[in-house]
């Protein structure tokens, strides 16, 4: 799964929640959780592992990267 954000101008408060969000992911023993990757123009693009995906949606809950969810089947 992957996810991109992009920001219109920079934000000190969704880096940090960035920053924070890699944090978590760079504790555990797992290389392959989540990738990051930072590209210019304040956009930023996560690989999720599939295992790893409820994690790492909650995650962005909590920083208030995302407010909803929606599934389309």
């Amino acid at each position: 799964m992957e996810f991109w954000l992009k920001l219109c101008r920079p934000d000190a408060d969704v880096e940090l929640a960035v920053k924070q969000i890699r944090s978590h992911f760079d504790d555990n023993d797992v290389m392959t959780d989540v990738l990051f990757y930072a590209h210019p123009e304040y956009e930023y693009q996560w690989i999720v592992r599939e295992d790893f995906y409820t994690d790492f949606v909650l995650r962005l809950f909590r920083h208030k990267l995302l407010t909803s969810v929606h599934w389309e089947e």
